[in-house]
């Protein structure tokens, strides 16, 4: 096997590998126990590189524990667990850990870009699982039956069943997935109408990236009490499921619903630009204070700092993934004072842009 190449202290990680015929027979513990033992990346000073992003887009793409051989493979993955876990996570197919009330083990992001790919796990895992489908389709063996997922629909695979699910190429699919475990897993899952749900639809919502992205940045970045805002995230997410479920039963989309879900997707095509919070109300056909009011009780927030969360997650992905300098960032995400950006970034990051950039192994550009 050849590692073309890498790029360390990217969030969401282009890994490509070429497989040649030998790997084929080579099983997914050796595989990735050489990716850990490989000197470059072992010798990676702390948060620069995460070794669960590369054996993520290794995962997948094998059948019983099998490396698919042949050609070049492309992934787009994304995947950071916490330090507790992580070799767990990895190496023995999960954990359960029920001295914690809730615990996010490992988090992530995937598209698959050239490769079909398939999963197969005869005994599951020892945590919990739910997969958003955020694009195209996915086949999912699920209760003996097979499941065909689309866009909005999630997968909720409890401990210790059946895993077995592919990913066509052709369906183009994206997804999110997050593993968690803790005693308190099925009273959350309870009060949010989850429990002994194997797949549910609920649309897609601007939130749930939001908040998938949000509980990786945290596995990512490893701040002081990450687990906590993890499980606090994730709480979060299972209200909105739960909201969104209620709301289609009564089809009474509280505060606006399906039209407020039109202009959060439009602001997160305009965050960059000087459309103010009026302009949204002229066009949702209320007055400022009243668009206000009912865009807060639909999301939790307002719509400013709606918008300055956009603008915010833009900002730590380009200073994470790119070499511009913060001026340059600061005009792309929309300010034009580069001081008041910098103090609203480490407002919301708890670190200056260059400081934060530091932090994962790049300097600014000059």
């Amino acid at each position: 096997m050849i590692i073309l190449g890498y790029r360390r202290g990217f969030l969401q990680n282009i890994a490509v590998f070429l497989f040649s015929a030998c790997t084929a027979e080579k099983s997914m513990h050796e595989i990735t126990r050489f990716i850990c033992t490989f000197s470059p990346l072992s010798a990676c000073p702390p948060h620069s590189f995460n070794p669960f992003s590369i054996v993520s887009a290794l995962l997948l793409p094998y059948n019983k524990h099998k490396i698919i051989a042949g050609g070049i493979l492309l992934i787009h993955a994304s995947g950071y667990a916490d330090d507790e876990y992580s070799r767990q996570a990895i190496f023995q197919e999960g954990v359960c850990d029920p001295k914690h009330y809730l615990r996010i083990v490992c988090c992530g992001s995937d598209s698959y870009i050239t490769h079909s790919a398939h999963l197969h796990r005869p005994r599951g895992r020892l945590d919990w699982q739910l997969i958003l489908m955020a694009e195209g389709r996915g086949d999912y063996l699920l209760d003996g039956k097979m499941f065909r997922a689309k866009k909005g629909d999630w997968i909720l695979l409890p401990p210790g069943i059946l895993n077995d699910y592919t990913y066509r190429q052709a369906n183009q699919p994206e997804v999110f997935w997050i593993h968690f475990t803790g005693h308190g897993v099925e009273e959350v899952l309870r009060s949010a109408g989850l429990w002994g749900r194997s797949h549910f639809y609920s649309g897609m919502h601007p939130e749930f990236s939001v908040i998938l992205n949000g509980i990786i940045r945290e596995l990512q970045m490893k701040r002081p009490y990450y687990p906590l805002r993890g499980m606090a995230d994730f709480l979060g997410l299972t209200a909105l499921l739960a909201r969104r479920a209620a709301e289609a039963q009564t089809g009474n989309c509280e505060a606006g619903g399906h039209d407020f879900i039109k202009v959060m997707a439009r602001m997160q095509t305009l965050y960059n630009t000087d459309t103010s919070v009026c302009e949204y109300a002229r066009e949702f056909g209320l007055s400022t204070n009243r668009f206000i009011h009912n865009f807060r009780q639909y999301t939790g927030v307002s719509p400013r700092r709606y918008i300055t969360g956009i603008r915010m997650d833009k900002a730590r992905y380009l200073l994470l993934n790119t070499t511009l300098p913060a001026g340059e960032i600061a005009r792309v995400t929309g300010y034009e004072n580069v001081f008041y950006f910098s103090r609203i970034f480490k407002k919301y990051s708890g670190q200056a842009p260059l400081a934060f950039r530091q932090s994962f192994g790049h300097s600014l550009a000059p």
